[in-house]
């Protein structure tokens, strides 16, 4: 793995955006002032993360985190507002948008965003009549959607488990509210500190720590990050080395599959391999189990003369079950016959028949190079009648 080089050196990722920092309003910005207050109260200023949490309500918060500096996002809304020249759509469908943004909303700064989106656009769209909830901790989880960086670590629909979160933010010294905290104001910090989580770690580091399967893994491997956010060349070298080992064996363990099982039963055997076969009728139920019974006398020692259905099922299912003993075969590598008896026949026989070692001149095994030179012929599988 070569190295990590990602720029992550953001104004908001270096904490220059003032966490108490004030956004002076009503001279600079009188429009967007009166929009967040009202016409004869307009609002004087407004703290950095609260305009944030506006932004993030109505899904601006990735656009004002791009900005060098909040007070060029605030000129952005003022312009904005000012193009649209105090102009509101009238009508049933901006009445019906409007007054189904507002009935979602359960917070003042979901409202205080709802009133900017028209001020800007004139009404508020059926899209974005949904108005994004403000985070909060969840059913453990906490929604980081508008995060992409670290939506990437949700298990569903972009809600990271907040044990996540936290081991992040305790590794990365960002502050969090209580879980219990519902109020306005801990939602905002959430917006906040899930922000600068977000430009706390690069992609290729959010990457592996989605490969983390459980908690305790996720804590060990945030504890490696440095404090740039981002894995050493070393340490994802070494993990790739081991998750190539790790797949090796996944890949050696379904090969051999669930393995033999010793309480299994000749009966259990053949009721599975001939499944396909039965499902097809009675009169070739009856037929496969027969002849493979009689072409498989030599790997088993029930007397067939005579003998009823049950008896030739045993014998067939015996032989097959020495072979799933002998491969170490449980029943999801033993499979189902084709429902043809014939076919059915010959893939019950060719499974239980042994095929011999190839051999070289005079007989001896094949071995090193001219065994890989060797041609292989198919093994002929002589039926007894």
């Amino acid at each position: 793995e070569g190295p990590d080089s990602e720029d992550l050196n953001s104004v908001f990722s270096r904490g220059e955006w003032g966490h108490e920092e004030r956004i002076m309003l009503d001279v600079s910005f009188p429009l967007l002032a009166k929009v967040l207050g009202s016409e004869d109260d307009p609002l004087e200023s407004i703290t950095v993360p609260h305009l944030l949490a506006i932004a993030y309500a109505v899904g601006w918060s990735g656009k004002m985190l791009s900005v060098v500096n909040p007070i060029d996002f605030a000129g952005q809304l003022e312009a904005a507002i000012e193009a649209r020249g105090d102009i509101q759509d009238i009508g049933a469908a901006a009445d019906t948008n409007l007054a189904t943004a507002q009935g979602v909303a359960t917070t003042q700064i979901q409202l205080d965003a709802i009133d900017l989106y028209v001020s800007m656009y004139g009404t508020i769209d059926s899209f974005a009549g949904h108005v994004t909830a403000l985070p909060e901790v969840d059913d453990g989880h906490v929604d980081c959607s508008a995060f992409p960086r670290l939506a990437k670590l949700a298990v569903r629909s972009g809600k990271v488990p907040e044990e996540k979160v936290r081991s992040l933010a305790g590794r990365f010294r960002v502050e969090l509210p209580p879980s219990t905290d519902l109020t306005e104001a801990a939602k905002a910090k959430w917006v906040w500190g899930l922000a600068q989580l977000s430009q706390c770690i690069t992609v290729r580091a959010t990457g592996w720590l989605k490969l983390s399967t459980t908690q305790e893994e996720f804590d060990a491997n945030v504890l490696e990050l440095s404090d740039d956010g981002r894995f050493t060349s070393e340490w994802m070298t070494e993990r790739r080395r081991q998750r190539a080992e790790s797949a090796q064996r996944e890949r050696a363990r379904r090969e051999l599959g669930t393995g033999f099982d010793p309480t299994l039963t000749p009966m259990d055997a053949w009721t599975h391999v001939s499944s396909g076969v039965l499902a097809t009728g009675a009169d070739a139920d009856r037929s496969l189990a027969s002849d493979a019974a009689r072409s498989l006398r030599r790997f088993h020692d029930l007397e067939l003369e005579g003998g009823g259905l049950n008896v030739m099922k045993m014998a067939a299912g015996t032989a097959v079950l020495t072979a799933m003993r002998r491969k170490g075969h449980g029943l999801d590598r033993l499979g189902v016959a084709p429902s043809g008896t014939a076919e059915a026949l010959q893939y019950v026989v060719t499974y239980v028949v042994p095929t011999p070692t190839p051999t070289f001149d005079g007989g001896e095994p094949a071995t090193g190079t001219a065994a890989a030179a060797a041609p292989l012929e198919a093994p002929t599988v002589r039926l007894k009648k």
